[in-house]
């Protein structure tokens, strides 16, 4: 079984990831697809998200999570 995901590069082309609300809005997107089930499912609380996607960037609030 894998062990994690791929992003392709082609990611950074896209329209609806480009028209994201912020570059930490883009990272967190990208980051939270590694956090991913098989089914595409993901956590969807903001504070569990945080905790999960940027441990160590205390800049980045549970409420800018929630707006992202």
């Amino acid at each position: 079984m894998a062990r994690g995901r791929f992003i392709s590069k082609e990611i950074t082309l896209d329209k609806k990831v480009n028209s994201l609300s912020s570059p930490w809005s883009m990272l967190g997107f990208t980051w939270l697809l590694t956090h991913a089930d098989v089914n595409g499912r993901t956590y969807g609380d903001p504070a569990v998200v945080r905790s999960i996607i940027f441990p160590r960037r205390p800049e980045v609030t549970i409420d800018e999570v929630e707006g992202y």
